[in-house]
């Protein structure tokens, strides 16, 4: 079938950037971006629980906290693991202190939440919570925690 029409409105050639007489063509793909490209993900790994994937921003955070390199890489190690989990729970009281408005606050500000925080914000203990079970774990059973 040499020579026969296609109903397809590009050729193969087009799809994999043959050059023509006018140069290379490149069709758009407007599926791809590259803010799709360039978002990292934090894996961690125990052998001690099954893995834990956060996006960069939390991951980078809790890593932070904990007194870590926020490289792609990394290691909490066993003896590590106490101290990691201390600034956790440091970290969360914190955070959890700073969210709550004083009991005289709250009557004055009645059910107005526009200058309060939203109800629905994901809070510094649910994000770390997944990571603070894997630190304990991995601590009961001495493995260490990688990403």
């Amino acid at each position: 079938m040499a020579g026969a029409q296609s109903d397809y409105p590009f050729t193969r050639d087009d799809l994999y950037g043959r050059t023509g007489p006018a140069g290379p063509r490149r069709l758009p793909l407007p599926f791809l971006s590259t803010e799709s490209l360039t978002a990292m993900l934090y894996k961690f790994k125990s052998r001690a629980t099954a893995d834990v994937i956060m996006l960069e921003p939390n991951g980078r955070q809790l890593l932070q906290i904990m007194g870590k390199s926020t490289d792609p890489h990394g290691i909490v190690t066993a003896a590590q693991i106490p101290a990691a989990l201390q600034a956790l729970e440091a970290a969360i009281a914190a955070d959890e202190a700073k969210g709550r408005p004083d009991a005289a606050e709250e009557d004055a500000a009645g059910e107005d939440d526009a200058a309060g925080e939203r109800s629905d914000t994901v809070r510094l203990r649910q994000r770390a919570a997944p990571i603070i079970d894997m630190l304990k774990r991995s601590a009961a059973e001495g493995h260490d925690v990688v990403w």
